[in-house]
């Protein structure tokens, strides 16, 4: 039994999923990677840090109700690449920070867009998947699961050589 050919918009439409994934875990794991430097910076406690990093899920949960009607308002592919952009910067902005409130109302944005990335390329990844006679979904999550290693690996880097996480999270 011969498979069926795939047009060349679908597995471009493929690849753009699988970067968008990769944006996502790439930026997620950059973020992560710099904790540390990011607590020391802002000389926090450990009872700040916790205040703060409790920011980024509750900018989550505020965005689960809006993201379903925004995707289905505007569609998944226009929240998708709106969604990565805001990602991208609000990571650039995490670094720029020198006092806990701020960097809190960023991380509550970057959660939020985080969740809007999240739930936007899962959706295409499902039309997508349509195409296709085997699952594909394992493979997209492969790609933020790399990028996650890919994440770490760069940050420990830029860790050593000692790079601010502002010029760090620029880079990315």
């Amino acid at each position: 039994m011969d498979r069926p050919t795939l047009s060349y918009s679908t597995r471009i439409h493929r690849i753009a999923i699988g970067v968008a994934f990769f944006i996502y875990g790439l930026c997620f794991a950059s973020w992560a990677s710099r904790i540390p430097d990011i607590r020391s910076t802002l000389s926090l406690s450990e009872g700040q840090l916790g205040f703060v990093l409790f920011a980024l899920p509750v900018g989550t949960l505020i965005s689960l109700p809006v993201s379903g009607w925004l995707i289905n308002q505007l569609g998944s592919k226009r929240i998708a690449l709106g969604a990565a952009v805001c990602y991208a910067l609000l990571l650039v902005a995490i670094g720029y920070w020198d006092d806990m409130y701020s960097l809190m109302a960023n991380l509550m944005f970057f959660g939020a867009a985080g969740n809007l990335l999240n739930i936007s390329v899962n959706t295409q990844a499902v039309a997508l998947s349509k195409h296709y006679e085997k699952p594909i979904m394992g493979a997209f999550h492969g790609m933020w699961s790399i990028a996650g290693f890919v994440g770490a690996g760069v940050g420990a880097l830029m860790i050593d050589w000692h790079i601010m996480p502002l010029h760090h999270f620029m880079v990315i």
